[in-house]
């Protein structure tokens, strides 16, 4: 994965830096033009390396691996708009390569498109809750457990994963998953490229063994 990391956000400038280093007998003051743009391109990458690279490899999210891709396309994008410009002024100066600025100045265009209007729609963050926060959530909310016994919440919701006896005072609490959050890039019923936060759910118990209380918190 990471050998891929590597080829993705590193392979684009390089391509970049092949396509704009032969403009630089082809345009006017290339030789002087041309290293600072190189310069650019290179100084961006060693930069934002850490950001593009190791941050999704460490974290292992598909969420962010994702972000990795949609970066290496604005990446791709940006350095697009300069090989582009060097190359009017080539054609323009030089009355060279007519096919090849058309084309740049279609894909560009297209990756434009593509990077603020379809993907800004298509991948767009959104937050959806699983089945067992959306249950728990609304008891918690409705304050349904509210004066239950201890026997009546084992039957409504299952034994706890926890018990917690506090020690000064005669009461206990109960910890149950309380399901999960996702962010990220979510079609439909599927989450394709999310980050998942976990939920607990307390149960609180009086010294009657009566519910006193619950609360839903989040799992750091």
């Amino acid at each position: 994965m990471w050998l891929l990391y590597m080829l993705i956000i590193i392979g684009i400038p390089i391509l970049f830096c092949i396509l704009v280093y032969r403009l630089r007998n082809r345009i006017p003051f290339g030789h002087f033009i041309v290293p600072i743009i190189l310069g650019i391109i290179i100084f961006s990458t060693v930069v934002l390396l850490p950001v593009y690279v190791f941050g999704p490899v460490v974290s292992d999210s598909s969420y962010e691996v994702f972000q990795t891709f949609l970066l290496a396309l604005m990446q791709f994008y940006v350095y697009s708009i300069i090989t582009m410009c060097l190359y009017i002024v080539s054609f323009i100066y030089m009355k060279k390569e007519k096919r090849f600025v058309i084309f740049s100045i279609l894909i560009t265009i297209t990756v434009a498109v593509l990077v603020y209007f379809v993907g800004g729609f298509i991948f767009k963050e959104r937050e959806k809750a699983d089945d067992l926060y959306l249950e728990l959530n609304e008891i918690n909310t409705n304050n349904s457990l509210v004066g239950l016994s201890k026997e009546e919440v084992v039957e409504r919701l299952g034994e706890p994963i926890k018990i917690h006896q506090y020690s000064n005072e005669d009461k206990e609490t109960y910890k149950y998953k309380g399901g999960n959050i996702y962010v990220g890039i979510i079609w439909g019923g599927y989450n394709i490229f999310t980050t998942r936060t976990y939920y607990e759910f307390y149960v609180d118990f009086d010294e009657n063994d009566k519910v006193e209380s619950t609360s839903m918190s989040k799992v750091i």
